[in-house]
């Protein structure tokens, strides 16, 4: 991408990258650096995919609350966590960049990378494939930031 969208897309990907290492690494995503990308995505972020401030915070609130509210749901009905809490945070941060209209690529794109995490765990042996720990906001990065020039082709912009 050239110009001004390249250089936010640039760092866009240099603040998610801590992120997913230390997802992938630690399955720990910190509120300062989720705080962070949020910010700087409302602040920022509007040219990147030509994004208004309005679609972004509807990206950051609706789609953070929706996957707070999956796992709630999830942890009444199985009695256990299934996803962790930092996971909704970084997905509103993401939406507060991408809007809500790219979102459900981005949430596709990750979904489809963690099952592909889980089968491959399951064949190893080393756990059922509903025991195994699925870091999901590395693939939420990951995603995220594919998402971006995907969603430029797609949406023809």
């Amino acid at each position: 991408m050239p110009g001004v969208q390249g250089w936010l897309w640039a760092l866009f990907g240099w603040l998610l990258l801590p992120l997913a290492l230390l997802d992938v690494r630690h399955f720990w995503l910190p509120d300062r650096l989720n705080a962070m990308l949020a910010i700087t995505g409302l602040i920022v972020a509007g040219p990147m995919l030509d994004t208004r401030l309005i679609d972004r915070w509807v990206g950051a609130v609706i789609c953070g609350l929706t996957l707070a509210a999956i796992a709630a749901l999830y942890r009444k009905i199985r009695l256990r966590d299934g996803m962790g809490g930092g996971d909704p945070k970084l997905v509103a941060a993401i939406g507060a960049w991408i809007g809500w209209q790219a979102l459900p690529l981005m949430l596709l794109l990750a979904s489809l990378g963690g099952i592909v995490w889980a089968f491959i765990g399951q064949r190893k042996g080393d756990q059922t494939l509903g025991e195994r720990r699925v870091p999901f906001g590395f693939f939420a990065c990951i995603a995220a930031w594919a998402a971006v020039p995907l969603w430029l082709l797609i949406s023809s912009r």
